[in-house]
């Protein structure tokens, strides 16, 4: 039988390195790279209190995302059932951060824990890996079709169906849980016992190469690759349009209004997501550098420790903006959202009403 309360000694490769975990461990020339109180305290704010004030926003956002999204059918059903996977996969990811970083679950240490305790931490962790992956590779494919949309409306019109998106996700789906298997062999051979030691160091080498390149090498590039391409097409559609038409009506100019905010809807979602994902790079590349034998180990996990608070809140950030991106940009969102604050108000004060309505026998 599985003695959960029993305290199982681990090899670290999952944590901070011992030494660098304080001063008195730390070789004369790393001291200076040991976090101090007041380091340890300020990243426990920006996690603990900033953190879990995003998430909660984010939560909220993602859940009214989806109850609009559930309601009303504001897009084609490809791009519905690519929106409706994001927003259950932002309320996944932001769910299970809140729940990881909350007081009760920092629990144990990186040498010794209890077996009960260090499953929760790898099942959640292994969780919030995949639901990042994951994440980040829907806003591609929700780039991708963008592209087709515009660059290939005939095809997109014509043969681009629900059965292609489920195909494309099954495929997303398969992947990222793979790519996200070395991380769930390092627990287990944690967990193994010391002999397996050499194993888990091995499966979180290749863990972090796959997070640097599937996270932030290939998504964000491509991304920024065809929404340029979007925009440059639109651009030259729109002026082939002025080219054609003498005199462009009220109605024509309406159409180019509207492009105009599609065009800046999508370069906002690029921007951000840049913008969040950025830190991602530097923060890999210090956790590359852990295996290369550059560089002393504490300077090394000092400014990776300082780059992953900034990976952190713009993980944070880009499972929590996508609600008020579709409420600035989007009218068609922005009027489900009115509808339905206007019916639910309705109903509530039909209920008081009816409440307060004196009764007749």
């Amino acid at each position: 039988m599985l003695a959960l309360d029993k305290v199982v000694i681990v090899c670290g490769h999952l944590g901070s390195p011992l030494q660098c975990v304080s001063k008195i461990m730390a070789e004369d020339q790393e001291r200076a790279f040991v976090a101090t109180t007041t380091q340890k305290r300020v990243r426990q704010i920006i996690i603990l209190h900033v953190g879990s004030t995003i998430s909660a926003v984010g939560i909220l956002g993602s859940l009214i995302c989806l109850f609009i999204f559930f309601r009303h059918r504001l897009a084609v059903p490809t791009t519905h059932y690519l929106l409706v996977a994001s927003s259950l996969i932002d309320l996944f990811y932001l769910s299970l951060e809140a729940i990881i970083h909350h007081p009760p679950f920092i629990v144990g240490n990186r040498n010794g824990t209890y077996l009960g305790s260090y499953i929760s931490l790898g099942v959640l962790r292994s969780g919030i890996n995949l639901g990042q992956l994951l994440r980040n590779w829907i806003i591609v494919c929700l780039g991708f079709e963008r592209y087709l949309l515009v660059c290939h409306p005939m095809y997109f019109r014509t043969q681009w169906k629900l059965k292609h998106i489920h195909i494309l996700m099954t495929v997303v789906v398969i992947t990222c849980v793979t790519i996200r298997t070395p991380y769930v062999l390092a627990y287990i051979f944690d967990i193994w016992g010391p002999e397996w030691c050499n194993a888990s160091e091995i499966a979180i080498a290749l863990h972090t190469i796959f997070d640097v390149i599937f996270v932030a090498l290939i998504p964000v590039p491509l991304l920024a690759y065809l929404s340029a391409t979007i925009v440059m097409k639109s651009n030259r559609l729109q002026a082939w349009r002025v080219k054609m038409i003498s005199k462009v009506d009220t109605k024509q100019s309406r159409i180019k209004n509207v492009n105009q905010k599609a065009h800046q809807a999508i370069m906002v979602v690029v921007i951000c997501f840049t913008l969040f994902t950025v830190a991602f790079i530097p923060n890999g590349a210090f956790r590359l550098l852990k295996y290369s034998g550059f560089g002393t180990k504490c300077k090394i996990h000092f400014y990776r420790q300082v780059t992953a608070s900034l990976v952190f809140l713009g993980d944070l950030l880009n499972s929590s903006m996508n609600f008020f991106i579709y409420m600035v940009y989007w009218a068609r969102f922005r009027r489900a959202m009115i509808t339905t604050l206007d019916t639910y108000f309705l109903c509530l004060k039909r209920a008081v009403v009816d409440r307060e309505r004196p009764r007749h026998c």
